[in-house]
């Protein structure tokens, strides 16, 4: 059952990740207007980051949960050589019900078909490897995916990293803006942090960084070999690391902390649900995200959240185009600066830090701020897709 949006916004959202797309659309609802996730069949049937149960037990219950049959990318292929298969029902839902879409993780190619046939107009979300490396793909996902780029209202960039990335590909003519990720930032309350008996780092990126190909490798490698070098010099006891167990490199990694000798002072934490994340976070002192991207991902955001402070590598010109100003990270480029971080903190240090990682998200992640965002791009492309059907009607 629906509601009267405020807005005339009658939104389908097509993707999910780490629950990216359940969070907007939840807050969409609850900011009185009207939106539904749409999830492939084939996501809801396993645990992993693209099914909203992998971190919300009974999320995919909910009411505006809607799942489907990927046929439109088939039809998309199909396409290409004269033959066609109808959209799946659910697709058909859409061009009834909505008139706007709202797509992520890849699925721009469903969103432009929608667009193509019944001329509902779509904006895309950039998550994950999507923009750094699919849309530069010579596979014929590549092309089909930064085609339907090409054809966005608008586009959302929501790591720093990616305004580079559009311009390579030339498409930043296409509009876009950075949307802040929607991380419930008003439900976290701030916690002291407080050195016990020993310096707790949970490192909680996914376990990859033996690649050098792919651009999207975390390289949890550089904070290993630095933290070891700093811990041997400055005595192991004092020290502990937690790493979140997942990831294609986990069984490297079991043998690159051997190798370093830390494997003493090391815990490998089984990944949870969100409930154990947040404990494991406010139960550590330094959390521990990528050194590759020159971002920080959600979690990172979640851990500033909870008033932890992040150390990872951040682009600083990137961020302050985003933000306008820097992420108040503990910034390291290499195993040399990981060091050079290790060695400011102390018990006041953490203090400082935390505070502003606090405040930080809490200025620029705030639900209303996102909400705005959101609401202001969509009314602009419906507002356009008006005046361009009106244009055409009076040819």
């Amino acid at each position: 059952m629906t509601h009267q949006s405020q807005s005339g916004i009658n939104l389908a959202w097509i993707g999910n990740l780490g629950n990216v797309g359940f969070n907007y659309v939840r807050l969409l609802n609850s900011n009185n207007e009207n939106a539904r996730l749409y999830v492939p069949d084939d996501y809801l049937t396993k645990l992993w980051p693209g099914n909203p149960e992998y971190e919300y037990k009974g999320a995919s219950g909910e009411q505006f949960v809607r799942r489907f049959k990927r046929y439109a990318v088939l039809n998309f292929f199909l396409r290409r050589i004269n033959l066609q298969i109808p959209l799946s029902n659910l697709f058909s839902e859409i061009s009834r019900t909505c008139n706007i879409v709202q797509a992520q993780t890849g699925h721009e190619s469903e969103a432009y078909e929608i667009y193509r046939r019944f001329k509902i107009p779509f904006a895309a979300l950039t998550t994950g490897a999507d923009l750094s490396e699919l849309a530069f793909s010579s596979t014929r996902e590549g092309r089909l995916y930064k085609s339907a780029l090409s054809w966005a209202g608008h586009i959302f960039l929501v790591n720093v990293d990616q305004f580079d990335y559009l311009e390579q590909l030339q498409l930043d003519h296409v509009p876009h803006s950075f949307l802040p990720f929607n991380i419930n930032a008003n439900s976290f309350v701030k916690s002291l942090n407080i050195i016990r008996d020993k310096v707790v780092f949970f490192s909680i990126a996914r376990l990859d960084w033996k690649s050098r190909r792919r651009r999207s490798v975390k390289r949890n490698d550089i904070f290993f070999r630095g933290f070891a070098e700093f811990v041997h010099s400055r005595g192991m006891q004092n020290y502990q690391l937690q790493i979140a167990d997942w990831g294609v490199d986990r069984k490297d990694t079991y043998a690159l902390i051997k190798e370093l000798g830390i494997e003493k002072i090391t815990e490998f934490v089984p990944v949870g649900d969100k409930s154990y994340l947040y404990q494991r976070i406010e139960a550590s002192n330094v959390v521990v995200d990528q050194f590759n991207l020159g971002a920080i991902g959600l979690g990172a955001l979640e851990a500033m959240a909870l008033s932890r402070p992040v150390i990872a590598y951040c682009a600083e010109d990137n961020a302050r185009r985003a933000y306008g100003e820097a992420i108040p990270v503990m910034n390291a480029r290499d195993e040399i600066g990981v060091q050079k971080e290790l060695n400011s903190i102390s018990q006041n240090y953490l203090h400082v830090k935390s505070e502003q990682s606090y405040d930080w998200v809490r200025k620029h992640h705030s639900e209303q701020n996102i909400v705005s965002k959101l609401t202001t791009v969509y009314k602009g492309i419906l507002n356009n897709s008006v005046r361009q059907t009106a244009n055409h009607g009076n040819r």
